[in-house]
Formats: C-alpha cells, structure tokens, sequence
C-alpha cells in the first residue's frame, strides 16, 4: 500500500472527483524562473513555490499537494519553512490545486511537460511557470523501533520510539489512523528524521498539525494508529504504529508493527521493563524465525567483563555484548541500543553521545533463523562480579 496523504480541513475528499494523474506528476519539483528565454517573464515566475510536491493520497482520493512558499500561501520564518497543504487533480493538461488554503478557491493551470519530462510548465492567471523535477536525497540507512504503546479507551494514544540513522535526513512525517475501515486522519507536514527518540501523540496537536478535524473512536471497533516518515518525493521509508480490536476498562490488547520499507520487511515488536539482572517475553507468534532485532535498556557500573545475551524459545543463546567491549573505567547507560545483522555500527562508538543506535551483536542473530517463534525469550546480564548498580532496565524484540 502507499501511504501518502491528503488534506485539509474537511478531509481528503474535498474537490471534485478523483485524479488522473499520469506518473510524471508526482515527485519533488523545484522553481526554475531562470530557465525562462523572456526575461519580464522572470520576476512574475517568482512569486511560485520555492519547491513543492505532488503525490498520490490513500485509496486514490484527490492527491496530496505541498509546497513551500507560492500557490497555497505558505510563509517562512526565521528557522524553517512553513509548508501548506491542499490537493489536487490533473485532467488532461489542466491542473486544479484546492484546500490551498483551506475553502480558497480552486487554482487553475495549464499544465505542460519539456526535457523528457524533467521540466513542468505551467501557465495560468496571466503568468508562465517553470519547476525542474528534484531528485530526492538518498537515504542509506534509517529505521525505527517501537519503545512503547498505548491506546486509551478514550482519547489517549500514544507511540514513543527510537530512530537509527546516519545524521537528519529530511522528508515527511505523516499520521495515519483508520477505524473500520474508513480513514479518519491522514496528513503529513515537512519535518526531519535523525538518531534520536520520538514521543507521538496521536491526539496532540504538536504532532497532528492543524489539517485534521476532531473524531471520536469508538472503543469497540478495530483501530489502526501509524506514524509515518516518507523522502522528499513522499517514497515511504518507515513506518511504526499499533492495531486494536476493542479496548476496555480492565485490558487493551495491541498488536504493534514496525515497517522498513526500503528493505521491504516488516517486524512485529515485544518488550517488557525490567529491573533485575535478567528480563523476559512471552511471544504468541506463529512461524519461525526469519529476523531478529534486540532492544537492550540498561546500567553497568564499571562494565568490564558485561556480557548481554538474548535466549530463545528453543534454548538457543547468541551474545549482544561480549567480554571486553567495555573498559574497566566505564560506566554505561544504554537507553534503547539495538542489535541486529544488518547495522553498520558496533559498541562502543566514539562517535555516538549516547549509544542508542543500531549495532552489530557480538553474534550473529542469524543463528536463530528457522527456530519458532512462539514462546519465551530471555535477555541476560552476566559478569563475574555483578555490581550494585547493574540492571537491564528494557528489553526490546523486533522479530520477522
């Protein structure tokens, strides 16, 4: 499925009917007034966004449309910019940008294509424009774990989560939740994604914007919560969120997913606290192994000779952490460090403030492939002289 977005006010449906869009449309576009041969038609062309976006909306309502600066009144301040939001169709060569702002009336645009489609002209209200397609930044490694959950009965929900990636890339986040079957919320505002934690409140108006209108949710009926990152172009890159059946006052049974587009995967996360030397889950997973993540939380006091070690089901044990990987003079905190086969990285990093990050294991967690899923995984603490302060605090599992 792609999810992109469509806003305003009154929801992805407002404007008449749906797109037909050819593919050239969507993508990142960039204002090219210089490309223009008549020089007075230069200074009108300014008054276009900086750069924008086009892309297709969840289930084909009128597609997504952003931009910084120009057609739908955006404004930037001494930061950042500010990016405004509304949709669109193209029919033909005619394009029709709506919601921009929201009840505005409808722009409309001649639309024409030059240079093999890397160049978009459009003419209308008096004025030619020129954009130039903007190939978005390329994005090596950037993923993200779920770190807790909750979804109230009422209007409490909530995701918080932590981010691996090499520096901020930026793109856009978006916010998706479905009842039912019916979309109730889904837009998406410019922002940046890099190595730190995340708190998501999905009835905080930090983090929804300003385009969604209130709803309520019914505690009976199955509900999906996301939150999205996509690149420039509004390619998906990650996404986390939760599903519900019903929820009541005694228990709330979440089903969590963490979803990495780029490699095309998606897990399904666990996690229990802990305070003790040792931490376990209970994982009612069909299958077997494919691919194993571990999120470890915890503090070491003079972590020489520490070894961290995840167990499976089947009595299988693989090293995180081995002897050695910190000095005697260390004191460690490890908030929400992750192993896995695939990561770059390994412990410890001089380069990361605070070890958060995805890490090679000591061992390679491909040696659980094949094994079941189902039953009780276990993290453990070792050393020869256990310190008073040595407790894994957070256990984490993300497994395909």
């Amino acid at each position: 499925m792609v999810l992109a977005a469509g806003c305003g006010d009154d929801g992805p449906n407002d404007g008449p009917g749906g797109p037909v869009e050819p593919p050239s449309i969507y993508g990142s576009w960039t204002r090219a007034c210089e490309q223009l041969a008549d020089e007075a038609a230069v200074e009108p062309c300014l008054a276009a966004p900086e750069n924008f976006v086009f892309g297709p909306a969840v289930l084909l309502d009128p597609a997504s449309y952003a931009a910084s600066m120009g057609f739908c009144g955006g404004h930037e301040d001494e930061e950042e910019e500010i990016w405004a939001l509304g949709t669109f169709t193209l029919e033909g060569d005619i394009l029709t940008l709506f919601n921009c702002p929201p009840e505005a009336p409808a722009r409309v645009f001649e639309a024409r294509w030059e240079n093999e489609g890397e160049q978009l002209i459009l003419t209308g209200e008096g004025t030619t424009y020129v954009f130039a397609r903007k190939p978005p930044a390329e994005i090596e490694s950037i993923s993200s774990r779920v770190t807790d959950a909750f979804r109230g009965c009422d209007t409490d929900s909530y995701l918080d989560g932590q981010i691996s990636a090499e520096g901020p890339h930026y793109g856009w986040l978006s916010t998706l939740v479905i009842q039912d079957g019916e979309i109730l919320m889904d837009e998406f505002f410019w922002s940046s994604e890099g190595p730190n934690s995340f708190g998501w409140g999905f009835y905080s108006a930090n983090d929804r914007g300003a385009q969604t209108k209130d709803f309520p949710l019914d505690p009976g009926i199955p509900t999906t919560f996301y939150r999205i990152f996509r690149n420039e172009d509004l390619t998906p890159i990650h996404a986390t969120g939760f599903e519900v059946n019903e929820c009541t006052a005694e228990e709330i049974a979440v089903r969590v997913f963490e979803h990495d587009f780029v490699r095309g995967v998606t897990f399904r996360r666990f996690w229990a606290t802990s305070g003790d030397l040792s931490a376990s889950l209970e994982v009612d997973l069909e299958g077997t192994v494919e691919e194993v993540i571990v999120t470890v939380g915890g503090v070491f006091e003079s972590a020489a000779g520490v070894t961290i070690m995840l167990t499976s089901p089947e009595g299988t044990t693989v090293e995180l952490v081995s002897t050695g990987t910190f000095g005697a003079d260390d004191d460690v905190q490890l908030d929400y460090a992750s192993f896995g086969d695939v990561a770059m990285k390994t412990l410890p990093d001089p380069d990361d403030s605070s070890p958060d990050q995805l890490y090679v294991p000591a061992e390679s967690l491909a040696k659980l492939t094949g094994e079941t899923m189902a039953g009780t995984w276990t993290l453990t603490l070792s050393r020869e002289s256990v310190e008073p302060g040595d407790a894994i605090y957070y256990f984490g599992l993300s497994l395909r």
